[in-house]
């Protein structure tokens, strides 16, 4: 079971400014996606402000998911995402012995964790 987030006070009028404070009590920390999802943390990392399966674009700030299907294995573009901004990645297997240098969250098949 995950705690309950504390929201942040929201400024009247709403828009953009709303939007932001709504994001800044963020709780995707690996710590969190890893209790929610029933994975292992493997490292700890900044706070992400998304969640990415896409790694050729603007990662910045997101968690990049490594998605697997018949035809195509996310885990061969963890790299890629993490130069591409990612500060976190969420993955089935994680044969690494060194740092990925972000945030690392081992969990079982995608399609039970999620």
């Amino acid at each position: 079971m995950v705690a309950p987030m504390k929201r942040a006070a929201r400024p009247r009028g709403g828009g953009a400014q709303t939007r932001r404070a709504a994001l800044s009590g963020s709780w995707l920390t690996a710590a969190a996606v890893a209790r929610a999802a029933g994975g292992e943390l493997v490292q700890r990392g900044r706070k992400a402000v998304g969640i990415t399966t896409d790694s050729r674009g603007d990662c910045s700030g997101k968690l990049f998911v490594a998605l697997r299907g018949e035809r195509h294995d996310g885990h061969r573009y963890i790299e890629q995402a993490v130069k591409n901004g990612a500060v976190g990645v969420v993955v089935v297997h994680l044969a690494l012995r060194q740092s990925v240098g972000a945030a690392a969250v081992r969990v079982g098949p995608l399609t039970r964790a999620f």
